[in-house]
């Protein structure tokens, strides 16, 4: 077992966050959660299976919070990995154990089960399962977790969604938590904000010519993201606006790149099209941007959307998890897979006579910034937090 830190005090959370090393919106999420509570005061363990890189403070320096994986390495054979897995209910209990900390949440099937099995009765109180899904999984890494989670759902004191479909899927699978909680991301609305002056030197490193609409999507090249739409609107878009620039953020599997390239060179839009990869200056990137696009086919609580907004960057997404909450009830969003609709859409918000960067960031800090979201996030995982909050 390896830990950034040496010890914390008995009052703490422990985020279960996932593998290690993963770039999604759940483990992106944890992240966020273990930096603002730290800030806050709130003393918070940052728990993997797999090493991960080391955290950073928002200001860059290390995090002075707790970070933990189970396992200082990840095997490279199937059995040895195996083995691990075995072995990590007992390296988990020994952690807490070590922390006895007042609050377990975890983040996904694979911990939420984990968390359970290693807890036993001693530390079952202390567990909050998270849901932040509202589609089947499809690999049997995930299914299984799923199916027994949902088996043993009755002696969970608490399970967080951060959408109702997250809740309506959940249901329907047969998860009985002992209580429903019903809350969103927290999005760190100090980190995503306006950035004009990195918003012009993103649009003058990719070539951008001034006044040409940039649309881009923020998303990790995985199937369920559905770039192919993006592309296909995309094109529709450029037939329109032909000084349109189009880019994609966001790396994933190389086999999978090739593809959507193809495709790109098939719509004949690959040289207004620039594919950036990860990266980590994603603020300055979306503040670059005319408009951002999520094109997803299921989502639970679509980040990137609170995200842009806070940053003051208008938003087209697919009608998935949260995004009409997020986007505000005028807003109708198309299908999954309906390019030609976010076609529209983009156009439409091209079409419309500015906008007001500061009423879309006052949405998003107003609903989902630390100090609206952590109250209730706390007091879900069972935390008292009173005291810490008011030096605030």
């Amino acid at each position: 077992m390896s830990s950034a830190t040496n010890s914390a005090p008995n009052k703490s959370i422990l985020l279960l966050a996932g593998e290690g090393g993963l770039q999604g919106g759940t483990e992106r999420q944890f992240r966020t959660l273990h930096q603002l509570l730290t800030e806050k005061g709130i003393p918070s363990i940052y728990v993997t299976i797999f090493p991960e890189k080391t955290l950073l403070a928002r200001d860059g320096g290390p995090s002075r919070g707790t970070q933990i994986s189970l396992f200082q390495i990840k095997r490279s054979s199937r059995l040895g990995r195996l083995m691990q897995y075995a072995s990590a209910p007992a390296a988990l209990r020994s952690l807490l154990q070590s922390y006895e900390p007042t609050s377990v949440f975890s983040a996904a099937p694979q911990t939420n089960l984990l968390s359970w099995w290693a807890a036993g009765r001693k530390y079952r109180s202390q567990l909050t399962w998270g849901a932040r899904t509202s589609r089947a999984f499809s690999t049997m890494a995930n299914q299984l977790p799923f199916r027994v989670g949902a088996r043993v759902s009755r002696m969970i004191p608490a399970l967080i969604s951060n959408s109702e479909a997250g809740v309506d899927f959940y249901r329907q699978s047969g998860y009985r938590p002992q209580k429903w909680e019903l809350i969103p991301n927290v999005i760190d609305t100090d980190t995503f904000a306006p950035r004009e002056a990195g918003s012009v030197r993103i649009r003058k490193d990719l070539g951008i010519p001034d006044g040409a609409p940039l649309i881009g999507i923020v998303a990790r090249l995985n199937p369920i993201k559905d770039h192919e739409t993006f592309l296909r609107a995309a094109a529709q878009v450029g037939a329109v606006r032909e000084a349109a620039h189009f880019v994609i953020v966001g790396s994933g599997d190389p086999q999978r790149l090739a593809t959507l390239q193809r495709l790109a060179s098939a719509l004949g839009i690959q040289d207004k099209t620039q594919w950036l990869g990860a990266r980590d200056d994603i603020p300055e990137i979306i503040s670059a941007m005319d408009i951002l696009t999520l094109t997803s086919r299921a989502e639970g609580f679509p980040n990137v959307i609170a995200e842009a907004l806070a940053c003051g960057t208008p938003c087209v997404s697919t009608d998935v998890g949260s995004a009409r909450e997020i986007l505000g009830p005028e807003f109708n969003p198309p299908a999954p897979g309906d390019h030609t609709g976010i076609a529209n859409e983009i156009l439409s918000a091209l079409n419309t006579e500015g906008h007001d960067s500061q009423d879309l960031r006052s949405s998003i800090v107003r609903r989902y910034s630390a100090e609206a979201v952590l109250p209730r996030l706390l007091a879900a995982l069972r935390f008292d937090s009173t005291t810490r909050l008011s030096r605030e």
